[in-house]
């Protein structure tokens, strides 16, 4: 299983909220660290993701330090 988990939340389809959703929904799905990814990063966007139970928010380009 891995440690964390990194969701851009605009994908085709299934959106990064919907994918959050369903990985909760597993049994070892909401002790999963899962941080939100976006070129959008918006304070709206940053706050929604928080909201929507993301436990972090990172903006695109991705700088790996932002991470640790």
């Amino acid at each position: 299983n891995p440690d964390v988990l990194t969701l851009d939340v605009e994908m085709p389809k299934m959106d990064g909220f919907l994918t959050l959703k369903r990985i909760r929904e597993l049994e070892d799905g909401s002790e999963l660290p899962v941080i939100a990814v976006t070129a959008y990063a918006t304070q709206e966007m940053r706050a929604r993701s928080i909201e929507q139970g993301f436990d972090g928010f990172i903006s695109k380009p991705i700088r790996w330090e932002q991470v640790e």
